[in-house]
């Protein structure tokens, strides 16, 4: 199967699990690269484009697609980031995301109210986890006297507060 050259709006991550595994290519320039992916195995793709992936063997992927503007609010609430870059990881493993992504899988299950709750707090938990394993953060661009984090922080939440959509 091969999926077109695309775009993606929001950042995506794959879990695959596949009953055998499915092989990949994809070209970045002029390097073709190949990987096999295996049950357990993730991507995560950033939004932006994409080109043209071939895929040989039958996929069987959970897509879970992450919101920029969420990503940057956790990040300037609580990690004081105002910007950061996720990381594009083709092929890679972490038992922790793939657990964490067979949870919210389940928690669709769970009856709305616990089921709700729940699924809000693994998503928090995903998106803090990527933000301090796969993405690199953008330092403050300042000049002259530094204010405290604490003001900087309050500052940010004004604004946010009171932005015109």
């Amino acid at each position: 199967m091969e999926l077109p050259a695309h775009f993606h709006l929001h950042h995506l991550l794959l879990l695959h699990q596949p009953q055998a595994p499915v092989l990949a290519r994809r070209r970045q320039g002029r390097h073709v690269e190949v990987t096999a992916f295996q049950a357990g195995d993730a991507g995560l793709y950033p939004g932006g484009e994409y080109g043209a992936v071939m895929w040989e063997g039958l996929l069987d992927t959970t897509h879970l697609y992450l919101d920029n503007e969420y990503l940057e609010k956790l990040a300037g609430q609580r990690l004081d980031r105002t910007a950061f870059s996720l990381h594009n990881r083709f092929q890679f493993a972490d038992p922790f995301l793939t657990q964490v992504g067979q949870q919210l899988l389940a928690a669709v299950i769970i009856p709305p109210a616990l089921g709700q709750l729940y699924v809000e707090s693994l998503t928090q938990v995903l998106m803090y986890y990527l933000l301090e394993h796969y993405a690199t953060p953008a330092p403050r661009v300042t000049s002259g006297a530094q204010l405290p984090v604490a003001v900087l922080r309050r500052i940010d939440e004004y604004l946010a507060a009171h932005a015109s959509p």
